[in-house]
């Protein structure tokens, strides 16, 4: 889709225009149903806590993971240290040349460099990996201020995390073949409502319907227009 906008009596009128079928889509409409959509994705105080409790169970069970991987990262540091001790005791000795030496020990500090940074960060204890978790997560209780108050990129951004970037328009509502699982527990409701439909791949095999396979651009910003259609 494409925007656009004609000009009336005494003010011009905004407009989404579909490439494939070149039908023309009033800009306030889609953007108005595109608002009463992201606020059904807002998360009740329950539902955020439900959330919290989740995420927190995966935050343990991943540090789980990550002290077995703290474990061989120490192992595989005392074995590169005990590389950089042998050079140098040759290099001490005169069993390496000026040049060898330098070459292994650039490249071993440069390994010893990077694991340091990954133990560094496997060590970091849970409450500061919880806090920003949780800090972000609070915010779901407001999806539709999220979006609304992004510039354009981020706009996009949030249209590509939700929907994966097949959000189209097909009579009257808007559709998309992915909701990201964070959302799925609302399909049915947004369903139930009209506002959106989470169609089967194979809904769209062999059709070619209104925007079918066009993606919805990021709604602009609309001030002063009337609908159009």
């Amino acid at each position: 889709m494409s925007a656009g906008n004609s000009k009336g009596k005494y003010k011009y009128y905004w407009y989404y225009l579909c490439s494939k079928c070149r039908e023309h889509f009033s800009a306030i409409k889609l953007h108005q149903q595109f608002d009463d959509l992201i606020q059904e994705f807002t998360f009740s105080p329950e539902q955020l806590h439900n959330l919290q409790k989740e995420a927190l169970n995966l935050i343990k069970a991943n540090l789980k993971v990550n002290e077995a991987e703290l474990s061989q990262k120490n192992r595989e540091l005392s074995q590169l240290e005990a590389k950089i001790d042998s050079i140098e005791e040759k290099y001490i000795s005169n069993d390496m040349d000026d040049t060898t030496y330098r070459k292994w020990k650039a490249r071993y500090e440069s390994e010893r460099f990077n694991l340091l940074a990954v133990i560094d960060e496997l060590n970091k204890p849970i409450a500061n990996t919880w806090s920003r978790y949780s800090k972000h997560l609070t915010r779901l209780n407001d999806i539709a201020n999220i979006y609304n108050s992004g510039d354009m990129n981020s706009k996009k951004s949030f249209i590509n995390l939700v929907f994966d970037n097949q959000l189209s328009y097909k009579k009257g509502v808007y559709r998309t073949l992915f909701l990201n699982p964070l959302f799925q527990s609302k399909a049915a409701l947004v369903k139930e409502k009209g506002l959106l439909f989470l169609e089967q791949p194979l809904d769209f095999l062999g059709k070619t319907p209104v925007c079918a396979e066009e993606e919805i651009r990021t709604p602009m910003p609309v001030k002063g227009a009337t609908t159009s259609k």
